[in-house]
C-alpha cells in the first residue's frame, strides 16, 4: 500500500472517531438538561406548596423571632432601671464625638450615661447585671473610682474593728449580701423590680448606700460562699432564690399521641370517657386541634 492510501484511511477512521465523540458527548448533556428541570420544577412544586420556606424552617423562623422580641421587651426594662441616654454625640467625660465606624458610643451598666471606649474600659466588681443580648459589664472611670473607693473603705474598717487581713473577694461578698439579702419577695416579678431597679436608692442604683456599707462590715467574719466568685450575677442570684416555673408546651402530636391541652381536658383518662359519651360527643384516636380544643374549652 501507499503512503497516501494509508493517509486517508487513518483521517476517515480519526473523523468516525470525532463524530462517535460529539454524538455520546450531546447525549449526556441533553441528560443533565434534563435532570436539572426536573429538580427545578420539584422545587417550585415544593416551595408553591409550603408558601415558599419550608415549613420547618418557618417555624424555627418564627420561634427566633419571638425569642428576639422577648428579649427585647427584657432589654429595655434593664435600661429604663437605669435611666439610659440616648440621642447624645459626646462623652460626658472628654466631649470627644462619636462616629459610625471607629470612636463608637458606648454606655455604663451603672448610670446610664453615654461614654467612650477609652474611658469605659472598667467593669462592674459588686453588681453585676449583664445585658440580655450580650454578657457586657460596662463602665465609666467614675463609677469605677467610685466602686474601689467603697470597696477599699470596707477593708480598712474591717482591719480597724474586725482585726483580720479582709481581702477584696470578702468585701464584695459582703457588700453582696448587704444589697440582696431582702431582696426575695413572694412573686418572681417583684423579686426582680427589688434586685434590678432597686428604687430605695436614691444616688446610684447599682451602687450601695451608706446604710449597706455599714451592714457589710459586719458580715465580713460570715460565710459569704454564696455571693462569692468571679461569675456570680444578679441574675443568677435571682433564679436561685425564685426559679422559674417550667411551663407544659402545647404541641400538636400525632395519631398515637396526645397533646397537653388534651391532657387538661381529661381524654387521656377512661373515667371522663363516659361523661364526654353522655354530652353526645364521639372520642376519636387522634388528639383534637387547637381550634376545636379551645371551642370546647370555652363550652365547658
Amino acid at each position: 500500500m501507499s503512503r497516501k492510501k494509508k493517509t486517508r484511511r487513518r483521517r476517515r477512521k480519526h473523523k468516525t472517531r470525532r463524530k462517535k465523540y460529539i454524538r455520546r458527548n450531546r447525549k449526556r448533556r441533553r441528560r443533565t438538561k434534563r435532570r436539572r428541570r426536573t429538580k427545578r420544577r420539584r422545587r417550585t412544586i415544593q416551595r408553591k406548596r409550603s408558601g415558599g420556606i419550608g415549613i420547618d424552617t418557618a417555624n424555627k423562623m418564627r420561634v427566633a423571632n419571638d425569642k428576639y422580641a422577648s428579649k427585647k421587651k427584657k432589654q429595655k426594662k434593664e435600661r429604663a432601671a437605669i435611666g439610659w441616654e440616648t440621642g447624645k454625640d459626646k462623652c460626658y467625660i472628654c466631649s470627644k464625638k462619636f462616629g459610625r465606624v471607629y470612636d463608637r458610643e458606648h454606655h455604663c451598666r451603672t448610670c446610664g450615661k453615654v461614654v467612650c471606649a477609652a474611658h469605659s474600659k472598667g467593669e462592674q466588681k459588686i453588681y453585676r447585671y449583664p445585658d440580655v443580648l450580650g454578657f457586657s459589664i460596662r463602665q465609666c472611670d467614675n463609677c469605677t473610682e467610685e466602686e474601689n473607693n467603697i470597696i477599699q473603705s470596707i477593708i480598712v474598717l474591717g482591719d480597724r474593728w474586725k482585726g483580720g487581713n479582709t481581702t477584696e473577694k470578702k468585701a464584695i461578698a459582703a457588700l453582696r449580701r448587704a444589697m440582696f439579702e431582702n431582696c426575695n419577695k413572694r412573686n418572681r416579678e417583684k423579686t426582680k423590680q427589688a434586685c434590678r431597679d432597686r428604687v430605695h436608692t436614691p444616688y446610684h442604683r447599682r451602687l450601695p448606700t451608706k446604710k449597706e456599707i455599714e451592714t457589710a462590715v459586719n458580715y465580713l467574719n460570715d460565710d459569704n460562699n454564696v455571693f462569692e466568685g468571679r461569675f456570680w450575677t444578679v441574675k443568677r442570684h435571682i433564679n436561685k432564690i425564685s426559679p422559674a416555673k417550667k411551663k407544659e408546651k402545647e404541641k400538636e402530636v400525632g395519631m398515637y399521641g396526645m397533646s397537653a391541652a388534651s391532657r387538661a381536658l381529661g381524654f387521656d383518662r377512661e373515667e371522663n370517657k363516659e361523661w364526654w359519651e353522655k354530652q353526645g360527643v364521639r372520642l376519636s384516636p387522634r388528639p383534637l386541634s387547637r381550634v376545636e380544643l379551645q371551642s370546647k374549652l370555652k363550652e365547658k
